[in-house]
């Protein structure tokens, strides 16, 4: 894909999506990325605001951005529509994705998830059975969460490396006490102590990760790091085994025209 190495591949996904927390975010929810962030210790909206981004980030090659109502579930007033896709209505699925992408992480990224989630399925079927999914950015985000859970969750070696580096990584970025106007700017800039530490975690946690699956994923890796940072390994795996239990994204978007 890239001449980079594995952890120079992991440290430039974190500024990648350090740049894209900070607009999406915005764009997307009207709320700053470093608040959002700060938020996902106690806040259950910020959560799935956050896994959501995470499938906005994966969808947008593909995709047009449509305004649409609040959501009631993740607040968001944008939509992402398949291209050639009615801009109003219900969403539709798509079998395929679209063409003149290849070169675009995402579509890697995509096929190797749908291969992971369905090893023993044809490439083909197993991307049409993940994409009927994708076409709700809260669906997509929670996919992309559960591969990282089967993962960094397996209380075994992999667990421990994690633990590891979110200890390490705390030491370089202490918590702040939280205010009234939560995370500064600067705290996500190029070079913060805070964008530092997430790239110590990033680096472990794409070095547990398939090799099919790292390679393309670096931003979503940085988005994994700045979580794990916030919440802890075990806040993670808390709230996405329970989110896997209960589907909570899976209906964030349902039968909402856009």
């Amino acid at each position: 894909m890239d001449k980079l190495s594995a952890n120079e591949r992991a440290r430039a996904g974190v500024e990648n999506f350090a740049q894209a927390l900070t607009e999406l975010s915005h764009r997307h929810y009207k709320r700053d990325g470093s608040e959002l962030l700060q938020s996902l210790t106690d806040d259950d909206l910020a959560r799935k605001q956050y896994a959501r981004l995470l499938g906005v980030m994966v969808k947008q090659p593909f995709t047009v951005e449509v305004t649409r109502r609040k959501s009631a579930k993740t607040h968001s007033v944008v939509a992402l529509r398949w291209r050639d896709e009615v801009l109003s209505g219900p969403r539709a699925a798509i079998r395929v994705l679209p063409e003149g992408t290849p070169q675009a992480w995402q579509f890697g990224f995509l096929q190797a998830l749908a291969k992971e989630e369905r090893p023993d399925v044809a490439d083909e079927e197993a991307l049409r059975l993940l994409l009927q999914d994708a076409k709700y950015e809260s669906r997509l985000g929670e996919h992309i969460f559960k591969a990282f859970r089967r993962y960094l969750c397996d209380v075994g070696p992999n667990a421990k490396a994690i633990n590891e580096a979110v200890g390490k990584a705390r030491k370089k970025a202490p918590e702040k006490a939280k205010t009234k106007t939560g995370l500064k700017r600067a705290d996500l800039s190029v070079g913060s102590m805070k964008l530092q530490a997430a790239s110590l975690i990033a680096v472990a946690v794409a070095h547990v990760l398939p090799a099919s699956i790292a390679v393309y994923a670096s931003p979503l890796v940085g988005g994994m790091a700045f979580m794990l940072l916030e919440v802890g390994l075990e806040g993670f795996c808390g709230w996405s085994a329970e989110m896997q239990k209960t589907s909570q994204l899976s209906e964030a978007e349902d039968n909402v025209p856009g």
